[in-house]
């Protein structure tokens, strides 16, 4: 299943959840050393692999337990590598706002 934006958040959960049991199956590490590994829980891990929620600290230090760390790249990719970005100078903006409406160009709807 592809994690799209069709997926409600608990169906996206638990695909991350039977994908990252997938990966550790196969790496051929048992949950009790993944919990020795990374120093979180035991119950957490199971948890986790049953698709219920747990704290982004936590996720990060189960996929770098199954040396899955590089692929966190890729859910909030660097800003400073998009096209738009050297396109502007490399200028970040500072906030987002939205666009202000000139009131010249402001008409009633029954006006057009």
């Amino acid at each position: 299943m592809l994690i799209t934006n069709d997926l409600d958040c608990n169906a996206a959960m638990n695909e991350f959840a039977v994908r990252f049991k997938q990966h550790r199956v196969s790496a051929h590490i048992t949950q009790k050393e993944l919990a020795e590994k990374t120093g979180i829980g035991l119950r957490t891990i199971i948890r986790f692999e049953k698709g219920e929620e747990i704290g982004l600290l936590t996720f990060v230090k189960l996929m770098q337990g199954i040396g899955l760390e590089h692929n966190l790249e890729n859910m909030i990719p660097d800003y400073t590598k998009r096209p738009s970005y050297i396109a502007n100078s490399g200028n970040l903006p500072k906030r987002a706002r939205k666009k202000k409406v000139n009131a010249a160009e402001w008409k009633w709807g029954d006006e057009e």
